[in-house]
């Protein structure tokens, strides 16, 4: 006799789906390896940078990346991370869309873990990963939600000073005074 799944089990297997779905490729594994803090990728069109990027930070909100240091563990202070690209998801010029890194990430991530989408006005994703921390005494702690804060290179380098960020990716190359200020973050 084989094994029967509920609708509970098939609803989990399509929450994971994104990444289950998701084949590694040896760049990918070099990228997940690589335990710098800078890291550039330069490849041509249609390589695959954004899917490997986006599964890295999966690896990184559910706490299962090789490299432990860039997890995002529950009593992180800085749970922001910064996605920058030449335009905010959403903006289209001449029908292209500029903004590859937001679909891949809805993609991606699982369904469930998604508990705010992006607004015209608020360009972040919340994610919150339904992963409980169990502490010795068997009590289970959730982690604050993460947010990925999507950014274009036409905003003003100061309306993006002075804060933290877990990480920063920036896809494509980006003018020089807003990439110089994404160092710090």
């Amino acid at each position: 006799a084989g094994v029967q799944l509920t609708d509970d089990d098939y609803k989990a297997l399509n929450d994971f789906s994104g990444y289950l779905d998701f084949i590694p490729t040896q760049p990918f594994r070099w990228l997940v390896s690589c335990p710098c803090k800078i890291i550039a990728l330069i490849t041509g069109n249609q390589f695959g940078k954004n899917e490997n990027c986006i599964m890295d930070y999966y690896l990184r909100v559910w706490g299962r990346h090789p490299q432990k240091h860039k997890n995002i563990y529950p009593d992180d202070k800085v749970r922001v991370i910064r996605f920058a690209s030449e335009n905010l998801p959403g903006d289209n010029e001449n029908e292209e869309v500029k903004n590859t890194q937001y679909p891949v990430l809805k993609r991606r991530f699982n369904p469930s873990w998604i508990a705010k989408d992006i607004t015209a006005r608020k360009p972040v994703i919340v994610v919150q990963p339904q992963l409980p921390k169990v502490l010795n005494d068997g009590r289970k702690i959730y982690a604050k939600p993460v947010q990925f804060e999507f950014s274009s290179y036409g905003q003003s380098t100061q309306s993006q000073a002075g804060v933290q960020r877990r990480s920063v990716y920036i896809d494509e190359s980006a003018p020089k005074d807003y990439f110089d200020e994404q160092i710090p973050r």
